[in-house]
């Protein structure tokens, strides 16, 4: 599993990239140096062990070189109480919304 974080505003992409690295996936971010909107990615760094910090022009050629890289299968890890209590809502909130137009935005 990899994660991808560019250029972005807020946080939301560190939550995901704790997930990802949470289960042992490989984390990479975009240097917030030539980032447009850095927050994401200084967010990422701040947060989480990044394994690779890139320009934008490198980011492809390494998830070419990491996809043809095999890596040992390891046991299913459990699902996070947090993230849990997060699907368990979305689920929920999806079941009893009234709304079409937010329904589809869930799913």
């Amino acid at each position: 599993m990899i994660g991808v974080i560019l250029t972005g505003e807020l946080d939301d992409g560190t939550a995901g990239m704790w997930s990802i690295k949470a289960r042992g996936g490989s984390a990479i971010v975009q240097n917030p140096e030539e980032a447009i909107a850095p927050s994401m990615p200084l967010s990422a760094l701040k947060q989480v062990s990044i394994d690779h910090c890139l320009r934008l022009e490198e980011i492809a050629p390494l998830l070419v070189k990491l996809s043809r890289t095999s890596v040992e299968e390891k046991e299913a890890l459990p699902m996070p109480k947090q993230m849990k209590t997060e699907v368990t809502w979305r689920n929920t909130w999806r079941r009893f919304s009234t709304d079409p137009a937010m329904a589809v935005v869930f799913s």
